[in-house]
């Protein structure tokens, strides 16, 4: 019998072919959960960035939750 919950594998591969986008400077939680589950992009709009410098905490904020 096939179990209704995909397969680790298959979330993983699937996370990495998708890119959301969020609303706000930072990074929701959902965000930071799906990059620790294989998320391997998110896609910024003018809604997320305020200054250069946001800009760059916010991406650093999303690289050391990248999964190894």
């Amino acid at each position: 019998m096939l179990s209704s919950t995909p397969s680790k594998e298959l979330r993983r591969l699937a996370l990495s072919l998708v890119q959301p986008g969020f609303v706000g400077t930072e990074a929701p939680d959902w965000v930071l959960r799906r990059i620790s589950e294989g998320l391997s992009s998110v896609v910024l709009f003018a809604r997320n960035i305020a200054t250069p410098e946001q800009v760059a905490q916010l991406t650093a904020s999303l690289r050391p939750r990248t999964p190894t």
